[in-house]
Order: structure tokens, then C-alpha cells, then sequence
């Protein structure tokens, strides 16, 4: 083949791989140009400066080579933080782990899935570093369009495209220059093929660049966020308990998912943070003038300095809410205020309060039970903030004013307010010790220290605020809330009166649904979700009977599983959430283990056991589905008969 047609093969390969970019390659006026030697493309000149300094092929060649001796690899070190130690994941765990004692467990063995590449220059090092690593899917992040363009004639693209097309691979190119965008360009790509597959990722930076270091730094910090499992089985039983629980326990406002006529009052959300403790005197002098949503634990600093907010909003199950909130009781009385919360909640925690507003939370088993013709609220999650910003939208506020929701901390500062249970009863309980490992831009500039937990809560505030159409002032120095306009607390003005909250609570009332104890559970067809339940955990076994016990595919079994999720939803829709986080949960633990086996006989021993633990834990995982529908038909039983609500406690007997 002469130079003329595998320059033509290799352009029309690069406008197969990119053809965005191809465009935009194409007419783009450059400043840059190649320095050439010997007919071979050796360095680029910008300007007055020349890019490598020196002969490219040497310099990428030295550099692969030093990289592939001593790799940047993102490897998920730990099943804990990855959501994947519940009860029925840990005995697959132990098991595994038992039979691969003394087996090196840092990083995978067999070929990796994903390659991020930051930098293309010349691109010389492509080809060695997709040979070497056996990547699958290729993430290259170039912001510069000229080095795009000067590359597309330097590199062989149609070598490229082959060596993709061999493993039925993919390349994506990131041009974003800002950090954060490149972070979550990459972020998006990896999550599009499958983050089940980011274990063992190579992370390979061809020049040095500030917004490499930064992205790369803020993509290392969301890998276990990406790896992280969301929603287990035993958590599912209990949420769908307590959705039929709250249906039976009382009257209940529903909050549904649909647009309500705009409000004039302005609302403020009150988080945890430890900007609130500079914010209370202001709360307490525009009091009277707003609707104010607490968040979460942010309730008893509240009530401790005699402020008591008109809706208190909750979202989480676990059973330490209760105490929490009975605890915060002792300060201010809950009877004076509106719960908003998830019906996954507790049922004996609407009981403490003076009226109750639940809604369907989005992705949940309990709503996909049901749900019927309502609808659950976006943007609700991960934080309990996150529920009363998108509660507050829903009622029709789009006035907002943030305190106490930093998102993160500080250096150097407490990462919670006065008066919460972290800083008062849970100040020496090492197991809720937070890590804060991103750094990020600060509110009122600098930087503040997250989480992927509260980075993840400011990124969807964020997304509401543009969602919603929502006006948004953050009082919380904290971690700056993209939307949102950052002030201090002593410059929030409200010009309006005092709210006539008898009047305010009437009108919201009548956009709401009003349901009776059980007048959902009376329609609920348990028979027919009994039958899908039975026929979903036959499909799953079926899954697992068709590998071969000798003959061990662990990524296989993955993306078998995988598959027979994506088509659950629609088949199973009312059931599969229920043990759909744990299904892919343990077939990503038995991927994590079988990658790191070289020895043949190890493996095998390894897949049975790796098999006939995910098929027993199938059939354990029916055996408590269909005990929560029978607990379903008794809840439902009562309001066949008569009218009338059940007893808390009893709502929430398994």
C-alpha cells in the first residue's frame, strides 16, 4: 500500500471514529504546524515554542515505556464503600475470598476495559499503549482542536480502528478544557459502556496540563462513586414494607410529580452544614416572612434556637431516623410541623408529626410496586437537602434561599452545625466518620473538601435549579452550587409580610392528593405480581444454569445479567427493583475476583463456587420476595373490610 492511499485510510478511519470532529478538524485555520525530519513528523511548533523538544517518537516511546513499567490505574480496593458488603453480598464475598486465600488481589490480571488517555500531541503513543493494555474502550481527552487536526495526518487511524474492531471496542474523544466538564465527560462515557467494567482502568497523561491534573484528580476521587452499586436487596424489602406501612397508618397528602401554579413566598432550605451556626440570627429575623424546609438533621439545631420550620423533609429508611428525630422532639414540638418524605420511610415517623406529605421516590422498589398513575418527584436524592429543594419546587416555590447546605467543608472546619447529632451524641461514633477527599471550588471562592455522597447532592441542586427554572441564592460557605448566586446571610432582604400560613397550607392542600389509610393497598393486585415474581427468578436461575462451571466467563456472567436486568424492566416492572442492585452487585464481585485469577485450576475451583452461591442467593432472594408479598396481602386485607388505619408498629412487623 503507498502513502497516498493509507493517508486516504487513515482520514476516512478518523472521520468513522470521530466524525464531530472530523468537521471541525477539517476547517479549522491553525497556528500551530509539524516539524518534520527525515520526511517524519518529530515535534510541533506554537509559536515561537516547540511542543515536545525533542524527537516525539523518542519522547512517547521513553514515556509509554516508563508508564506501562509503573502504571495509573483506578482499582476498586474496597467492597465496602462500594455498596457491595450487604448481607446476601457478603457471603459470596467470603466465600470467594476464602477459597482464593494468598491470591494477589490489587489489581486486575486479565486484560483491562477501559483506557483514559489525556493528551494526544502527535499520537504516537496510541497504538503501544491500546497493544499493551488490551483495552477495550479507548477515552481520549484532547481540548486543543489544532493538536486534533495536526494529529489526524500523524497517526495511522485506520491501525487504530482495527485494533478497537478486534475486541468490539470503541475510541470517544473529550475536549472539554474545564476540569470538571472533563471529569464528567470521561465519567459519562465509562458509565455508558458499564462502570461494572472500571476496575483496573490505565489513566495515561501524554503533556503536562493544570486541567489534566485536575480532571484526572477529580476522576480518581469518582471512581468508587462509578463503581458503587446503588439499591440492595434487603434494603428493598424494607422500603417497599414501609411504602405499604405508610399507606396504612394514616391520612396522607400525595406530592405528584406535576407542575403547580407558581408561589410568591420565597422558601428557605436549611441543611446540616456548618455555615447555619453564622446564619441563625438572620433565620431568625426573616422568620416569619418565609415557608422554611428543613433538611434532614438540620431539624434540632433548629428547634434548639427556637426556630420551628414548617415542613421538615426526610429520605432515608434507616432506623436510626426515628431516634434522631424522637431525640429532636425534646427541643420543639413536631406536632406544630409538616413531615415531607419518602413513603419508603418509617411508618412510626409520620405519627410524630402534625400532618404528613409523602411521595414516590424515583428508582425505588416500593414505587415501582405502587406507584399506578402517579408519579415520583425528580431530584429528590441522594440528601435529604436534595428532597426539600425538589419538594419546595413542586409546591410551586421557585424563590429559594440555601443555608446551611455546604456540600462539603472547609479545611480546617467541623463538617456539621451546632446542635446536630454529629456534633452533640455522635461526636466519638467511629463508624460515622466522613472522609472528604475532592477538592472543589468554594462558594464564596476558595476551595471547600467533599464527598462523592455531597458532590453528587450540589450536582443535582445544581441540575434542579436549571431543571425547575429555579432562583436560588447559597448562603452556605460551603462548595459552590453551579446556579445558584452566592451571598452572605446578613444581605438576604425579604420585602414581603408575614405569611398568613393557615392560608398557604389550604392552598397547597388542594394541589395535592388526599388518600385515606389502605385506599391504595385495596386495589393492589398482589396474585398477579406473585406470578411475575415467580417467573423472574426462574429467568434468573436459567441465566446462571447456562454457564458452564469448568469453563469459567465471569465477565460473561456479568453481562448476562446485565442484559437480563435491562429487559426486566420492562417485563418485571413492578418487581425487578427489588433485587435487581443485589443481582449485579454480586455478579460485578464475582468479575472482581475472577480477573485477578491466572491460575486455571484456581479459577474453576472459584466459578463454581462463584455460581452456586448466585444461584442459591436467587433462590433466597425469592423466598423473602414472596414473604413481602404475603406481609402485602395482609396490610391490604383489613381495608377490604372497613376503613380505618393500622397501628404503626404493626406496620413495620416482618
Amino acid at each position: 500500500m503507498n502513502d497516498e492511499s493509507r493517508a486516504r485510510r487513515s482520514r476516512e478511519a478518523f472521520a468513522t471514529l470521530f466524525p464531530a470532529q472530523a468537521s471541525v478538524a477539517a476547517d479549522e485555520e491553525l497556528l500551530s504546524s509539524i516539524v518534520f525530519r527525515d520526511g517524519a513528523a518529530v515535534d510541533i511548533k506554537m509559536g515561537e515554542r516547540l511542543f515536545y523538544g525533542g524527537d516525539a517518537r523518542e519522547i512517547t516511546t521513553a514515556q509509554t515505556k516508563e508508564f506501562l513499567d509503573r502504571p495509573l490505574r483506578m482499582v476498586m480496593d474496597n467492597f465496602n464503600e462500594a455498596g457491595l458488603l450487604t448481607p446476601l453480598c457478603a457471603k459470596l464475598v467470603n466465600r470467594l475470598l476464602k477459597e482464593m486465600e494468598g491470591t494477589e488481589l490489587r489489581v486486575p490480571k486479565e486484560k483491562s476495559t477501559f483506557l483514559v488517555i489525556f493528551g494526544l500531541g502527535l499520537g504516537y503513543h496510541l497504538p503501544e499503549l491500546i497493544r499493551a493494555t488490551r483495552a477495550r474502550w479507548v477515552i481520549l481527552v484532547e481540548p486543543f482542536a489544532e493538536l486534533v487536526k495536526l494529529a489526524r495526518d500523524i497517526v495511522d487511524w485506520s491501525e487504530i480502528a482495527a485494533l478497537l474492531k478486534e475486541r468490539d471496542g470503541a475510541i470517544h474523544l473529550v475536549t472539554d478544557l474545564d476540569p470538571a466538564e472533563m471529569a464528567g465527560e470521561v465519567s459519562y462515557w465509562i458509565s455508558r459502556h458499564g462502570a461494572s467494567y472500571i476496575d483496573g482502568t490505565w489513566v495515561f497523561t501524554h503533556y503536562p496540563l493544570w486541567a489534566f491534573t485536575e480532571g484526572r484528580n477529580q476522576l480518581l476521587a469518582e471512581a468508587d462513586n462509578m463503581f458503587a452499586q446503588c439499591g440492595f436487596f434487603e434494603d428493598e424489602l424494607k422500603m417497599s414494607r414501609n411504602v405499604a406501612g405508610n399507606f396504612s397508618t394514616r391520612p396522607i397528602w400525595l406530592l405528584n410529580a406535576e407542575r403547580r401554579p407558581q408561589r410568591r413566598e420565597t422558601a428557605v432550605v436549611v441543611g446540616a452544614g456548618p455555615s447555619l451556626d453564622e446564619a441563625i440570627d438572620r433565620l431568625k429575623e426573616i422568620r416569619d416572612r418565609v415557608v422554611l424546609f428543613s433538611a434532614g438533621t438540620s431539624l434540632r439545631p433548629l428547634l434548639r434556637n427556637g426556630i420551628v420550620p414548617d415542613f421538615h423533609c426526610e429520605l432515608e429508611n434507616g432506623p436510626e431516623v426515628l431516634d434522631v428525630l424522637q431525640e429532636a422532639g425534646k427541643h420543639g414540638d413536631l406536632s406544630q410541623i409538616t413531615l415531607i418524605a419518602s413513603l419508603s420511610l418509617d411508618p412510626r415517623i409520620s405519627t410524630l408529626f402534625k400532618d404528613a406529605i409523602f411521595f414516590f421516590r424515583e428508582n425505588s422498589s416500593g414505587t415501582a410496586l405502587f406507584q399506578g398513575k402517579y408519579r415520583p418527584i425528580r431530584g429528590a436524592v441522594p440528601t435529604c437537602v436534595n428532597t426539600a429543594v425538589s419538594a419546595a419546587s413542586f409546591l410551586g416555590f421557585t424563590e429559594l434561599v440555601l443555608f446551611g447546605t455546604d456540600c462539603g467543608v472547609r479545611p480546617g472546619k467541623s463538617d456539621h452545625a451546632e446542635g446536630t447529632v454529629y456534633r452533640d451524641l455522635w461526636k466519638n461514633r467511629p463508624d460515622i466518620v466522613r472522609h472528604y477527599p475532592m477538592e472543589i471550588e468554594g462558594n464564596f471562592g476558595g476551595v471547600a473538601m467533599t464527598n462523592w455522597v455531597l458532590d453528587s447532592c450540589r450536582r443535582m441542586m445544581s441540575t434542579a435549579i436549571a431543571r425547575f427554572g429555579l432562583s436560588v441564592v447559597n448562603c452556605s460557605d460551603g462548595a459552590l452550587i453551579p446556579g445558584a448566586t452566592p451571598k452572605v446571610p446578613e444581605a438576604i432582604e425579604i420585602a414581603a409580610g408575614p405569611i398568613d400560613r393557615e392560608r398557604l397550607f389550604a392552598e397547597l392542600k388542594k394541589s395535592m392528593v388526599a388518600l385515606d389509610p389502605g385506599e391504595l393497598l385495596a386495589s393492589f393486585d398482589v396474585s398477579a405480581i406473585r406470578e411475575k415474581n415467580k417467573a423472574l427468578f426462574r429467568e434468573l436461575k436459567e441465566v446462571v444454569d447456562r454457564f458452564d462451571p469448568d469453563a469459567p466467563d465471569f465477565t460473561g456472567v456479568h453481562q448476562a445479567l446485565v442484559a437480563f436486568e435491562a429487559a426486566a424492566e420492562e417485563k418485571y416492572a413492578e418487581i425487578y427493583r427489588i433485587s435487581e442492585g443485589t443481582v449485579l452487585a454480586q455478579s460485578r464481585i464475582g468479575m472482581y475476583c475472577g480477573l485477578r485469577i491466572t491460575d486455571e485450576d484456581l479459577r474453576r475451583r472459584v466459578n463454581k463456587i462463584f455460581l452456586d452461591t448466585l444461584r442459591a442467593s436467587f433462590e433466597e432472594m425469592e423466598r423473602q420476595s414472596e414473604t413481602l408479598l404475603d406481609q402485602m396481602q395482609q396490610y391490604a386485607a383489613p381495608f377490604l373490610r372497613h376503613a380505618g388505619g393500622r397501628d404503626p408498629q404493626r406496620a413495620i412487623a416482618s
